[in-house]
């Protein structure tokens, strides 16, 4: 929206723009789709202000800076120490719920304990040396695993949750 517009004119540009599904972002200035903005229920039309691109950079610049790292780690940690019996009941319902997980996880530490199985020093995936953590594509087949960093196996739990929610 340019800046020499009066406020009644702001908000009828606004309001066509809402009536033909378009909002204006005020970082970027650029016109786009209501789909490119998040919904936020407290605002008068349910979107957020700024597009999806531009809010994914301001939190990626917030979260990059030290200092708000250490105390986003330090509220993490305090809520942690204060909320210790909700983390347990919900690891023990997710244990319960995921039983054919549990039991494949649980097999596949023991295995590689004994001997039986040795994880390797590298990621399969990327080949970057690292402590691998094991995924079971299969939960049937205990010690069958990839084993992928810590990205990796992320990246590729992202993909698999995409493709379960376009399924449906």
């Amino acid at each position: 929206m340019n800046a020499t517009l009066s406020k009644r004119q702001k908000g009828l540009l606004r309001k066509y723009y809402a009536a033909i599904g378009f909002k204006p972002c005020w970082l970027c200035m650029s016109v786009k789709s209501i789909s490119e903005f998040s919904m936020d229920k407290s605002k008068p039309d349910g979107r957020q202000g700024l597009c999806k691109a531009c809010d994914m950079d301001v939190k990626q610049e917030y979260r990059g800076s030290p200092e708000n790292k250490k105390r986003a780690a330090k509220i993490h940690n305090d809520w942690c120490l204060n909320n210790r019996s909700r983390i347990n009941r919900n690891k023990r319902e997710w244990r319960k719920r995921n039983r054919d997980r549990t039991l494949a996880q649980n097999r596949l530490n023991y295995a590689v304990r004994m001997g039986r199985v040795t994880r390797p020093s590298s990621c399969s995936t990327c080949g970057v040396s690292c402590f691998p953590d094991g995924h079971h594509s299969d939960y049937a087949n205990h010690l069958d695993v990839d084993w992928l960093c810590q990205g990796c196996h992320r990246e590729l739990h992202k993909q698999l949750r995409r493709k379960v929610s376009h399924a449906e």
